[in-house]
């Protein structure tokens, strides 16, 4: 039996009718369970679709892909990234990065 460590969260955020995207924004989580495509996943009061799992045997943790999120204006956008990093989502490097400001 190979027990999984860690789960990964990847989303790529999106304004509408803007060229401003953010690529894999990431969370890792422990669970006790495995969430399958098409599952909801809520956090900080964020809804995001499962979209597709990439497990990882060797390493022991899955990469579990968010559908993309669209936001549909600033104000949404940055409530959105407030309460990301509020619950500890990064991009790329946490120290170099904050949410808030990209």
């Amino acid at each position: 039996m190979i027990i999984i460590t860690k789960i990964k969260f990847n989303v790529t955020l999106g304004l509408e009718n803007s060229n401003w995207d953010l690529f894999c924004i990431e969370k890792e989580l422990e669970l006790d369970f495995i969430p399958d495509i098409e599952d909801i996943i809520e956090d900080n009061g964020l809804h995001f679709k499962i979209e597709s799992r990439k497990f990882n045997i060797l390493e022991r943790y899955v990469t579990i892909y968010l559908k993309d999120y669209t936001l549909i204006n600033d104000t949404v956008k940055k409530d959105v990234l407030k309460r990301m990093e509020d619950s500890g989502w990064y991009y790329r490097d946490p120290a170099a990065y904050k949410l808030l400001e990209l």
